[in-house]
């Protein structure tokens, strides 16, 4: 896997670390502080991962405080896991 963007690789590879057998996820803008990153370049860095295939938004949140954007991995990615 090659991606022209470092942060979204970091923040991918922090996503299968802690998700890789989840089929439904969030990734909180919390994490931007565990990474050490501004709320910014975390939001930056997940967008890229959506527009570009790495993830799929299967919940658009934002509908309250505790109502977080889901996110799950591209169905062929899925499909190779059985």
């Amino acid at each position: 896997m090659v991606l022209k963007n470092n942060d979204a690789f970091i923040l991918l590879v922090q996503a299968q670390r802690y998700n890789a057998d989840r089929d439904r996820f969030c990734l909180a803008n919390a994490m931007a502080e565990k990474l050490r990153w501004d709320l910014r370049r975390f939001k930056a860095a997940r967008r890229y991962l959506v527009e570009n295939g790495y993830l799929v938004v299967l919940h658009q949140g934002g509908r309250g405080k505790y109502d977080p954007t889901q996110y799950g991995w591209p169905q062929r990615r899925r499909d190779r896991r059985g």
